[in-house]
């Protein structure tokens, strides 16, 4: 098995073809049972009843911070149980020696509500599968159909809880409230530094200027709302457009102190010597995503951060070009 999954992985017209034939088999199931949620409100209620509940505790990896592939991760198993008939419970917790990391329950409610916090032993199954298939691709934000069910499951599924709300919703009135708002996503450090297999390449800075430059043009947008950990792209962005009309949230900057580290590092390994690090990276970049969505309009590099961006507005924006470089 390991060799057949070495195979497909080295061969990139199997992974592909496999992987085309995968998402429309999952896309198949997961429109099937959003329509049987839509139709039927109780159908989540009358599962409850059977008490067949099963506790998420391990994803694929042991997720340093927050991150798009994180949730998705996250999600992929919520649905797939949910699909086998059991109510999901995620309980994940990283190995951090913080005391919040990324933890599920410090950014967002159960994906089901109303779930009992105490469990009968007999009803608990342990969760041995790490991954799932019913996850978003990359390809999924190019179909119409498939952008719109993926929008569908985050807003029926992901929500903050009481804490993130109220951060993001005052970050939200700080920063955009009012305006009208170009939304720019711009990724390097570990994504631009590492090349990971099969994920987009990201289009040269100047080029998404210079889309920048032709919207701001039209008079159309106040604002451009810039998502980067990168502050070399941010002082680009300033120098062309003036720091008045540069919006951000409240975040740290990774790029210098990414440089420092040895080659191949991932981002998690940047630390800033706060208290909670991991927790407040995680924070920072989930309302940053969030916040993108709900801009006006989209553009920028295509990777994890754009896709969470257009599933959270949920086929709301004016306009959209996530840029298709093709794959690494």
């Amino acid at each position: 098995m390991e060799k057949l999954k070495r195979l497909i992985l080295n061969n990139r017209v199997l992974y592909n073809l496999l992987r085309n034939i995968v998402d429309e088999i999952s896309t198949i199931q997961l429109s099937i049972f959003m329509k049987k949620i839509r139709k039927n409100k109780n159908l989540i209620e009358k599962m409850k009843k059977n008490k067949k509940y099963i506790i998420i505790e391990k994803g694929k990896y042991n997720y340093k911070t927050f991150s798009a592939f994180y949730l998705n991760n996250m999600l992929a198993l919520v649905l797939k149980n949910l699909l086998n008939g059991y109510i999901p419970i995620v309980k994940y917790k990283t190995n951090s020696i913080d005391e919040k990391s990324n933890n599920w329950s410090d950014f967002f409610l159960q994906p089901v509500s109303d779930v009992p916090d105490n469990i009968d032993k007999k009803y608990i199954l342990n969760e041995e599968c790490i991954n799932s298939r019913f996850k978003p691709s990359f390809s999924m934000i190019y179909s119409k159909r498939k952008l719109k069910l993926w929008g569908e499951i985050y807003n029926e599924f992901i929500k903050f809880n009481s804490d993130m709300t109220n951060y993001f919703e005052d970050e939200y009135n700080n920063i955009l409230k009012g305006k009208r708002v170009l939304g720019v996503i711009c990724r390097g450090t570990d994504y631009t530094a590492t090349k990971p297999k099969y994920h987009p390449i990201q289009p040269d800075i100047e080029e998404i200027i210079k889309e920048a430059q032709e919207l701001l043009n039209s008079k159309y947008y106040d604002y451009i709302y810039l998502a980067t950990e990168e502050e070399k792209y941010y002082q680009k962005f300033v120098e062309k457009f003036g720091k008045n009309r540069i919006l951000t949230n409240k975040r740290t900057y990774y790029g210098e102190m990414y440089n420092q580290l040895d080659d191949n590092s991932l981002l998690y390994s940047v630390n800033f010597g706060r208290e909670n690090d991991q927790y407040l990276k995680g924070k920072e970049y989930l309302s940053s995503l969030k916040l993108l969505s709900c801009c006006n309009s989209l553009i920028g590099g295509h990777c994890g951060g754009s896709d969470l961006a257009l599933y959270f507005n949920n086929c709301k924006y004016e306009y959209v070009h996530v840029y298709n470089k093709g794959v690494y």
